[in-house]
């Protein structure tokens, strides 16, 4: 049994299933949509493009386009297309929707202290055929980390939700870190001169980005009450780490391997 059916479960459950354990997944949310490597590709059945590949990461500072460019091999992945991907391999299912990091813990009454972590996270995704062929050409090939003075964004190209990997159908993903105070509201045009013209477009571009309010689960204090040792925190109800690099569902893989 396992409660979670996000990234992370769905990866350890097909561990057992393909063993020919009978696994059974508890999950919260049954909703068909969630507006949100190659390890991965390994334990694939279907044959769908989970990833595109990437040779660097770059580190853009202010407007100052490459800072640093260092070569690490990297495959740039959807959540959604990750989750359908899994879930087809699981049970043979095309649609459904996985839990938060901490809803697993909730569920199972794992002693833990929820709170605000003190940054918030404004993401979103641009297909390439809004942007221009200049601003795909800098982030095509590489994870770009953009730094200013107090924040962050992380942005890169990825697959579709249904893994469409083509020119002009493949997505800029980014996702834009700062601190806020609680109940503080923040300003793009306060940052948008601050930027690459790149990181600008893309932001500016997004047609409904999304707003996210990070928060720390700490289940840690007491790790001997979880069900006498049974029960196996994984993914980022393990870890979740600081500053945030794009590898939460590397982290999984790698757990589940």
């Amino acid at each position: 049994m396992q409660v979670g059916g996000s990234v992370s479960g769905l990866l350890q459950g097909l561990q057992p299933k393909r063993n020919g354990a009978n696994v059974v997944v508890f999950e919260q949310d049954p909703s068909e949509d969630r507006r949100s490597p190659e390890s991965v590709e390994k334990c694939d059945a279907t044959g769908r493009p989970a990833a595109i590949p990437a040779r660097f990461i770059s580190i853009a500072w202010r407007k100052f386009l490459r800072l640093l460019n260092h070569p690490v091999p990297r495959n740039m992945s959807n959540w959604g297309c990750l989750y359908l991907i899994l879930r087809a391999n699981f049970d043979g299912h095309d649609v459904g929707d996985g839990a938060d990091a901490a809803s697993a813990g909730r569920f199972l009454n794992v002693p833990a202290e929820k709170q605000y972590s003190g940054y918030i996270g404004w993401r979103g995704t641009v297909p390439g055929r809004l942007v221009s062929k200049e601003t795909i050409e800098y982030f095509s090939n590489r994870p770009n980390f953009s730094l200013m003075s107090g924040t962050y964004s992380i942005s890169y190209i990825i697959p579709t939700k249904t893994s469409h990997v083509e020119p002009g159908e493949r997505l800029v993903n980014w996702v834009w870190y700062f601190r806020v105070p609680d109940n503080s509201p923040e300003l793009k045009e306060r940052y948008l001169p601050l930027m690459t013209k790149h990181l600008a477009e893309i932001v500016d571009e997004t047609p409904l980005p999304l707003l996210s309010k990070v928060t720390d689960l700490d289940g840690t204090e007491n790790p001997s009450s979880f069900f006498d040792g049974r029960l196996i925190l994984i993914g980022d109800t393990h870890t979740a780490f600081r500053s945030h690099l794009g590898m939460a569902s590397e982290q999984a893989a790698r757990h589940c391997w």
